[in-house]
């Protein structure tokens, strides 16, 4: 053992032990210095021996005594899929690895480690000249890379997630469950470093998303791409962010087509996202997108109609109901759904008269349990509207509490007029993403 090493022996060691580890660690360390082979054969026995020990000790002596030679093929074969294809022999052992030193959280900021994340990203954008062994575990090791911030920051720049899924087979659900886990905790960036975010990183990484997924057309990478937008919304980067928006419109009429034959209770956990993601594209300075089209129109009334839904069956259980500027739009866009429901083809959009009732069920749910009286007025007369004009549309039956609920709304504008006026001229003037067409 070189002078400088010390190996720790604690007095509770069985002697056997202590003498199998130091002859163990002796071994590595002698055959860092010779050749490449002998290199991978230490590395190999190394991590066959150690993979069920978490030792931060001798987690250190691994990485800091990691063969040179094996290290630079590691580096010269994430360069490019030319030299990828020269050291594909590695290939293997590289994710073997990079499992074994992130399969705890020992060495999450040590320096040297730290280059094998960055190995990591570079080789999974590579397209692999060989078939590839699923590493056991990997999906563990990555999620405690990121719970070093910075490597958070690398990932999401560097789009982690979806090269994983594009690199790996990935065979048991057990470990494309661990993946969601990945990427809740990874897009869970802390909003203080928003300013860490490479804007065009992320426009370049939202278009690749949607381009796998028009290639493979798999619903985990729409779950992927509405996961990556949640985040943008929750750290307020939507603004400052241009992609192509018409490709994300095509894929939302996509996703309906696709899901809201289903009863809510099946939706996928995304679906409620789209709401929010469009919400803060109309609402994007620089946004070109409108709705001039009775087609669009039906997407967004729907798209808004599921979100307001779910939002309603959360609030039943509890919690208080604010309406922002962004609330007070949806709820009008769905107004102007209904308006020009009797000109709608149903048979091209069967599902939507469902995903209007979903919604008025979930309103006549909430307002007769909590009283309307507790909303403002603004948001009363908001809502209010829309329940009539859905009431009206859809054909439903007015209850003795619908009435009740309407009365009480009726007779406190009898009392302020002024104060209803007041709130008639405001809904007039907001600021809609909507294009006049004819209904």
């Amino acid at each position: 053992m070189d002078s400088k090493e010390h190996f720790e022996v604690k007095s509770d060691d069985n002697i056997d032990n202590v003498l199998e580890n130091l002859e163990a660690v002796n071994g590595y360390i002698r055959k860092r210095k010779l050749n490449v082979r002998s290199q991978r054969r230490a590395i190999q026995i190394w991590i066959d021996q150690s993979s069920t020990k978490n030792t931060t000790q001798q987690d250190r002596i691994f990485i800091d005594h990691f063969g040179a030679n094996v290290l630079n093929e590691f580096c010269l074969m994430s360069e490019d899929s030319k030299n990828a294809k020269l050291f594909e022999d590695n290939i293997n052992l590289f994710f073997q690895v990079f499992t074994f030193i992130f399969r705890n959280q020992n060495l999450v900021r040590h320096n040297k480690a730290q280059l094998f994340v960055d190995l990591y990203l570079k080789l999974t954008k590579i397209p692999s000249p060989c078939k590839v062994d699923y590493p056991v575990g990997i999906i563990d090791s990555l999620i405690n890379c990121a719970y070093n911030e910075p490597n958070k920051i690398l990932f999401i720049h560097d789009n982690a997630a979806l090269n994983y899924c594009t690199y790996f087979n990935v065979p048991k659900v057990e470990d494309q469950t661990k993946f969601w886990t990945f990427c809740n905790h990874l897009y869970s960036l802390n909003y203080g470093n928003r300013s860490l975010m490479n804007r065009n990183r992320l426009q370049q990484n939202i278009n690749h998303i949607m381009t796998i997924f028009h290639t493979k057309s798999d619903e985990d990478y729409l779950t992927l791409l509405f996961t990556f937008l949640r985040m943008l919304c929750r750290l307020r980067l939507l603004e400052e962010i241009e992609f192509d928006v018409n490709q994300f419109y095509y894929i939302t009429v996509e996703v309906i087509l696709r899901i809201s034959i289903r009863s809510h209770e099946s939706y996928p956990k995304y679906y409620p996202f789209l709401s929010k993601i469009w919400s803060g594209i109309f609402n994007r300075s620089f946004n070109t997108f409108q709705i001039d089209t009775i087609d669009k129109l039906i997407v967004l009334g729907s798209i808004f109609s599921i979100g307001l839904a779910n939002t309603l069956r959360k609030l039943d259980v509890g919690g208080k109901w604010e309406m922002s500027n962004n609330g007070k739009q949806s709820w009008y866009i769905i107004y102007f759904t209904l308006v020009a429901f009797p000109i709608i083809d149903h048979t091209t959009c069967p599902w939507l008269r469902k995903v209007f009732n979903e919604l008025h069920v979930s309103l006549q749910k909430y307002l007769f349990k909590h009283s309307i009286e507790d909303l403002s007025f603004e948001c009363q007369f908001t809502v209010l509207q829309y329940y009539i004009k859905s009431i009206v549309t859809l054909n439903q039956e007015i209850s003795r509490r619908d009435d009740d609920i309407l009365s009480t709304f009726f007779e406190s504008i009898d009392k302020e007029p002024l104060l209803s006026n007041r709130f008639l001229i405001n809904s007039l003037t907001i600021l809609f993403p909507i294009m006049p067409f004819r209904l």
